[in-house]
């Protein structure tokens, strides 16, 4: 019941950074292109969270402490994630699942060369530990949802005209359909690197890069600008906006493949090896 070690990796490798594929030959320049924005989208979504930084100095005491009370909690942030990602990809292969509790599951010997499968990890039963881990991470996101869910009503609300959000109809309606959107999202999308990367090439790069600089040049203090501050700002301009273009495409296009992806025996971008296990095994 164990997961082959011939299985760890396939020829056409789903998780890839900066476009490198091995296995597949050429003709894919401009999917390798557009795996470089897939990349950038990910991390400029992680960005994200720099933006709230002002509001928290705000209700500071100490000001000042912040910036490396903020650059102290990235880093342990990042050494955590780091070990995370070191641990599954050494017992799990360049196949491992997006969420780490599907790996904790049993009773997959009833089903012989699971692990070659499209989807290897939704074979078998949660153990106890991933359950009690589920609950854990849902009580989260209800916890995270408490903030989110009224910063975004609060923003739609400001957005409509004040006869219309002040009924109670809009109130109500407001706050149900973006509940049942956030859990809709989260039971028919399954890939959550693909859908965080259409957010953030499709919105946060918009509110955390493209935004601010126009902001800057439009009411900020952008005469003391130096020229080599203003060449800064216009290469990061226009990488946001090529982020937001060709980011968006290459989520949408993962989302959509994700969708018409088919559960075979074995799956077709099994190795050679993979292959022969799997005929062992059957």
């Amino acid at each position: 019941g164990d997961f082959h070690t011939a299985c760890m990796d396939g020829m056409d490798m789903p998780y890839r950074s900066l476009g490198i594929n091995p296995g597949v030959g050429s003709g894919l320049e401009f999917e390798r292109f557009m795996d470089v924005f897939s990349v950038s989208s990910y991390m400029i979504f992680i960005f994200a969270i720099v933006v709230t930084l002002p509001t928290l100095r705000s209700t500071m005491a100490s000001k000042k402490s912040l910036t490396t009370v903020s650059a102290i909690s990235f880093f342990i942030v990042a050494l955590e994630f780091f070990v995370i990602m070191m641990i599954s990809y050494y017992v799990f292969g360049n196949l491992g699942p997006q969420n780490v509790l599907d790996g904790m599951r049993t009773g997959r010997k009833a089903v012989p060369g699971w692990w070659a499968r499209t989807d290897p990890w939704a074979v078998g039963r949660a153990t106890w530990v991933a359950k009690v881990l589920g609950i854990c991470m849902t009580l989260h996101l209800l916890c995270s949802d408490a903030i989110y869910v009224p910063v975004t009503v609060k923003a739609i609300e400001a957005l409509l005209p004040k006869p219309i959000a002040a009924t109670r109809s809009a109130w109500l309606c407001l706050r149900f359909g973006i509940t049942v959107l956030r859990f809709l999202f989260a039971v028919v999308i399954r890939d959550f690197v693909k859908m965080n990367s259409l957010t953030s090439a499709a919105f946060v790069t918009m509110n955390n890069i493209c935004l601010p600089i126009l902001a800057f040049y439009s009411a900020g203090p952008h005469e003391k600008t130096g020229p080599v501050r203003k060449v800064m700002h216009g290469v990061i301009f226009a990488v946001g906006c090529l982020n937001m273009l060709f980011g968006t495409i290459s989520a949408v296009q993962g989302l959509v493949q994700d969708s018409n992806q088919h559960e075979v025996f074995p799956r077709p971008d099994a190795t050679p090896e993979c292959q022969s296990a799997y005929c062992m095994s059957n």
